[in-house]
C-alpha cells in the first residue's frame, strides 16, 4: 500500500466519519488473527475466490476456507450483537394473500 493510499483510504484516517456500529465491524476486522484477516479481506472484501485467494496466499482451498470461517465465527462473536432482528414483511410479500 502507498502512501497516499495509507493516508487516505485507510480506516484510522476516516474513523470519525462511520457511525458507531460500523467502527466497531473495522475494529472486530482489524483485531482478527493475521491469517484470518487475511482470508477474510481477499474473499470477502476484494471478492476473489476461495481458490484464488489461495493462490494468493500460497495455501490450499481448505486452508482458505478455514480460515474465513474461523473468521466470520470470529466476527460473530465480536458484533454479533448488532444483527437486526427479523420482522414480518410489511408489505404483505411472503405471506397467504389466499387466506
Amino acid at each position: 500500500m502507498n502512501r497516499r493510499c495509507r493516508s487516505s483510504c485507510g480506516t484510522r484516517s476516516s474513523a470519525s466519519q462511520v457511525s458507531p456500529n460500523t467502527a466497531r465491524i473495522l475494529a472486530a476486522i482489524e483485531g482478527l488473527p493475521d491469517d484470518e484477516r487475511e482470508a477474510f479481506n481477499l474473499v470477502r472484501i476484494q471478492g476473489l475466490t476461495q481458490p484464488e485467494a489461495a493462490d494468493v496466499i500460497g495455501c490450499s482451498p481448505k486452508t482458505v476456507q478455514r480460515r474465513l470461517n474461523r473468521s466470520l465465527m470470529l466476527l460473530a462473536e465480536a458484533v454479533g450483537d448488532l444483527r437486526r432482528p427479523a420482522t414480518p414483511p410489511q408489505d404483505g410479500f411472503g405471506s397467504d394473500a389466499s387466506a
